[in-house]
């Protein structure tokens, strides 16, 4: 099918060279029916036609309009005018076929055309441009919204210390931020897929099983919630929801204040409650097992390089290394290291009474191994195990990292990790 002007037909009436064609006055017909506009360019008369399509789509209807190229330029959105202009010189020199997206003013408001231009070349020179234009304003506008919407996401991961959890409607877990692992004990994709409520009681009793779709960006609903710890307890905090109509999410935003205060608070309650779940753990799980549980949440807590637990051996007089964890194979193993008790060497700290922050050892060769507790150089945190009022052992917490400083509800959690393993080894060493 062949397209151009006819100085005889209606100025906005794209007519075709072969009049008597029904194939080509159909699909000229078709384009028009679907909005499509359609433009001849004429090198040869530097004119410009348009079909009543393209008028429409640039807002002009029957209004009238030079056809000149500058004419049709200057409707174009300033922003856009150069690339598009650049494009067009682009396809007469290389006589190819490109396609471009821009902005047309359409009564004050900004409306997205998108262009393809196809060369017309005859006795190898370019005679004439057919263009097919396309209204691509609300495709703009759904693109303009995910990315607005994934902006708020964004914003909300990098400005709040919540555990953020984003689900489906019916509560399937789609993300969940790092922040779900010190805190809650679990990490964030082995969450994803699973039901919220599988570990999470909303006692007012928010429903997750909407089927309709949500417009509303912000569900003003703050609940409270029963959070279930991957390893030791159920804690209560208060939970505001969000509903991100663009995505057809929910999002989840945990306060970690009350949930993690009853722990670091380390009340009686708190340890009662710790208490009667190792005393149920130490019958179905050996030691082992137990060590390894608490020392994964304990190093995710404390952002920890390794943790050494050290049993004391009084009848000898020395500290062994009886399980070492380490947060990739690749750091320094520990396992089965000896030293003896006295005043010059770790034994010194590791046999406190109490729980202690160590900023920097100080090495310094008084080490019965210097080279080998040289790879330990950081900061660390020791954790007594006392067992019937006494010394049993210590859990030795590695962080390679000098410059970190542990926070007081940080340290406050340790301790009642520490209180986790003395209650499972007394348990099962009377």
């Amino acid at each position: 099918m062949s397209l151009q002007p006819s100085p005889k037909q209606d100025f906005f009436l794209f007519p075709v060279t072969d009049l008597g064609s029904s194939i080509a006055k159909s699909v000229l017909l078709a384009m028009e029916q679907v909005g499509i506009g359609v433009a001849y360019w004429d090198f040869d008369n530097d004119m410009i036609y348009w079909s009543k399509g393209l008028a429409e789509l640039y807002g002009l209807l029957l209004g009238w309009f030079h056809r000149t190229y500058q004419d049709y330029l200057g409707r174009v959105h300033p922003d856009d005018r150069f690339e598009l202009k650049s494009l067009i010189e682009r396809v007469k020199t290389t006589l190819e076929g490109e396609q471009i997206e821009y902005r047309v003013m359409v009564e004050d408001q900004e409306r997205w055309l998108r262009s393809y231009f196809s060369p017309g070349i005859k006795d190898g020179r370019l005679t004439h441009i057919i263009e097919l234009v396309f209204d691509i304003s609300d495709l703009k506008s759904a693109q303009t919204a995910l990315v607005s919407a994934e902006t708020r996401r964004q914003k909300l991961l990098g400005s709040i210390s919540d555990v953020l959890i984003e689900t489906t409607f019916s509560g399937e877990v789609v993300f969940a931020t790092d922040s779900i692992t010190p805190l809650w004990g679990y990490l964030p994709d082995e969450l994803r897929g699973a039901s919220l409520l599988s570990i999470v009681e909303f006692e007012d009793s928010f429903p997750l099983d909407s089927s309709a779709r949500m417009e509303s960006d912000f569900l003003p609903v703050s609940v409270t919630a029963n959070v279930l710890h991957k390893h030791y307890a159920w804690t209560t905090t208060q939970c505001n929801i969000q509903v991100d109509a663009a995505r057809q999410t929910l999002f989840f935003m945990f306060k970690p204040s009350r949930q993690t205060g009853l722990a670091l608070e380390a009340s009686p309650q708190i340890r009662g409650a710790i208490a009667s779940v190792t005393n149920a753990l130490v019958y179905r799980y050996p030691l082992p097992s137990i060590y390894a549980s608490v020392f994964e949440t304990l190093a995710s807590l404390l952002q920890a390089d390794c943790i050494h637990l050290y049993q004391y051996h009084s009848d000898q007089q020395l500290w062994r290394n009886i399980y070492d964890y380490r947060q990739t194979p690749d750091l320094p193993c520990a396992l089965g290291f000896e030293f003896p008790d006295q005043d010059n060497c770790i034994s010194h700290v590791l046999k406190l009474p109490h729980p202690k922050r160590i900023e920097c050892w100080e090495y310094s060769g008084i080490d019965p191994e210097p080279d080998f507790m040289a790879q330990f150089s950081g900061v660390w945190l020791v954790l007594p195990i006392l067992v019937n009022a006494k010394i049993w052992g210590a859990i030795l917490v590695i962080c390679f990292d000098e410059g970190k400083q542990w926070t007081e509800p940080e340290f406050n959690q340790a301790i009642v990790f520490g209180d986790y393993i003395s209650l499972a080894i007394a348990t099962q060493h009377p």
